[in-house]
């Protein structure tokens, strides 16, 4: 079927925005089931890097049209560990998410996988505004928003990301000059 260029536009937006509510819901159901401790994890051994280049992928639409300069480094091209794949994936997602919300156009964001002795590390890094000093202490508590009005959130998505970095084991922290 040939639909005019406006007709596709407007369903690519429809499409997002749809894609962005079932995001929220999801997050929502998340979110209850950790504070009623109904969560648990399905571990399985997966491919990391190949997972990180899946999410990647979720973002590199936005990445072009902000003309941001958008990369993974790593230096394997494998890593198999024993996580939670769909927690793994929203723990990445949500991660990305802000990145990209607080990156200005022609910024950067780069995810980072190293292995060290005994833990892998992954980051997510963006060159955007920052976070006050003040705020550092508090952006994984749950309804924490930065209160900027042209970056509205829920205060859920990073209180998520802890919860289940936590429930792998991990630790989770935040850095910001």
């Amino acid at each position: 079927v040939s639909l005019p260029s406006t007709v596709r536009d407007d369903l690519n937006i429809i499409d997002r925005n749809s894609q962005r509510l079932l995001f929220l819901v999801n997050q929502l159901l998340d979110f209850r089931k950790i504070e009623n401790n109904k969560m648990g994890l399905r571990v399985t051994k997966m491919d990391l890097v190949f997972l990180i280049q899946e999410v990647k992928s979720y973002f590199n639409t936005l990445a072009q049209s902000k003309r941001i300069d958008y990369t993974f480094l790593h230096e394997m091209n494998s890593l198999f560990v024993w996580v939670d794949t769909d927690k793994m994936e929203k723990i990445l997602t949500n991660l990305l998410s802000n990145a990209f919300k607080f990156t200005p156009e022609q910024g950067k964001i780069t995810i980072r996988l190293r292995e060290e002795e005994t833990e892998v590390v992954l980051s997510v890094e963006d060159n955007g505004e920052g976070i006050p000093p003040e705020n550092l202490a508090s952006v994984f508590e749950r309804f924490f928003t930065s209160g900027q009005s042209y970056a509205p959130g829920t205060g859920i998505g990073l209180h998520l990301t802890r919860e289940f970095v936590l429930m792998h084991k991990g630790s989770i922290h935040v850095e910001s000059e």
